[in-house]
């Protein structure tokens, strides 16, 4: 059975395990917009158990594998899936 997005809990600051580092991370705000620790940013949409990033050039689509209050998995299109958890 695949989760949903709990909208409400998935705004703030993420750090990440990408490849971009240690201190890399994303940041979900209520107004549908996120930006990136290298300074990037751009709107998001959630539908179901998908999140829909948009950039000018680029739209990824992720899917959640698993939502907690301090971890979110998300399945990047053909890639391996990030994890992402709340700073403390």
């Amino acid at each position: 059975m695949t989760e949903l997005f709990d909208k409400d809990e998935i705004q703030g600051r993420w750090l990440t395990n990408s490849k971009m580092g240690r201190d890399s991370y994303i940041e979900f705000h209520p107004s549908g917009y996120f930006d990136l620790s290298d300074g990037r940013n751009g709107s998001y949409t959630i539908k179901k158990d998908s999140i829909y990033l948009n950039y000018p050039t680029l739209k990824p689509k992720g899917r959640l594998l698993k939502q907690t209050k301090d971890t979110l998995l998300i399945y990047w299109g053909n890639t391996e899936a990030i994890r992402y958890i709340r700073p403390r």
